[in-house]
């Protein structure tokens, strides 16, 4: 077994989010009770405006009582499973009957689970323990498939999958948003000198400056090709992004890495950046922002040039 199978198998659940959808209050009490002392528990009673709730908690795991007036367990089920922020999420139903027919609907609508009624709350803990972690073992597993391995930012993959989600978009989530193209200069002549194994702790500093300045949770880094990054930067306007090119020049320079072959006499980046307002598309960002690194290699580099779409 892996060390990350291992890791995950033998890690609490404690700070896993289980929402849970009981109409009945009483039930929902013994629930979040039980429930709450081995994980962060959000209860709703109206099956109606769970949707909602669940799209703002982003939870790890789903009950589902089956039985419900307003709107059944098993509707609600297919609605989950048709929303895209809540399709893959595990879904474990509440029932009262343990018949074949209403384990077959429970499994027709996509659920991993069902717990019969009343519930034996030590049995519950169990089954949601194994579901839980093979939930983190599947979001580290994805994760992992978009990170790049040598710099740990996020790869091409990731890149051209944010883009077939957000690119095709009329209107974009926010009213201004900041691409930048970033190229490590001189990279060729840096490995030639001081060889391939420097040039990859070279690339590491690199994603680690690059991913400090991406801090917030919208923002984010990837590795476009070989010694090129993407830096993206959702509601940052031009102000921001000359604010934020100096930032990565200055911590850059500070950890003068050598490199004998530049101008300067140790590595730097030269960037292109685009900042574009509302609707806009994310691919012409980026071959704007290719053309204006172009013109700051060919203007000296060291340097970042910026437009406006």
């Amino acid at each position: 077994m892996s060390s990350f199978l291992k890791h995950v198998l033998n890690t609490p659940n404690s700070g896993a989010k289980i929402f849970i959808v009981e109409d009945d209050e009483i039930t929902l009490q013994m629930l979040l009770h039980n429930l709450g002392k081995d994980y962060h528990v959000i209860g709703c009673n109206n099956p109606l405006d769970a949707i909602r709730q669940m799209k703002e908690a982003q939870p790890d795991l789903i009950m589902l009582d089956m039985e419900m007036p307003s709107l059944s367990g098993l509707e609600l089920c297919k609605q989950i499973k048709t929303t895209p922020q809540l399709e893959t999420l595990p879904v474990v139903f509440l029932t009262g009957h343990d018949d074949k027919e209403t384990q077959l609907k429970c499994w027709e609508v996509g659920c991993v689970d069902f717990v019969p009624k009343p519930i034996v709350f030590e049995t519950l803990n169990y089954r949601l323990q194994t579901h839980i972690k093979l939930k983190l073992i599947t979001d580290r597993l994805s994760t992992l498939a978009m990170l790049d391995g040598l710099t740990n930012v996020y790869n091409r993959r990731y890149l051209e999958n944010y883009l077939k989600e957000h690119d095709v978009q009329e209107k974009r989530d926010y009213q201004v948003f900041t691409l930048m193209m970033l190229d490590i200069d001189y990279f060729k002549r840096y490995n030639d000198r001081y060889g391939h194994q420097q040039g990859d702790e070279c690339l590491r500093s690199v994603a680690q400056v690059l991913s400090k300045t991406a801090a917030r949770n919208t923002d984010f880094v990837a590795r476009y090709g070989g010694e090129e990054f993407i830096l993206m930067l959702p509601a940052t306007d031009d102000k921001g992004a000359k604010l934020v090119s100096m930032n990565i020049h200055q911590a850059l320079a500070k950890r003068k890495h050598e490199h004998a072959d530049s101008e300067v006499g140790r590595v730097t980046l030269s960037v292109g950046c685009v900042t574009a307002v509302a609707p806009h598309a994310i691919t012409p960002m980026i071959e704007e922002a290719d053309k204006l690194l172009y013109e700051a290699k060919q203007a000296g580099r060291n340097q970042t040039r910026f437009g406006i779409l």
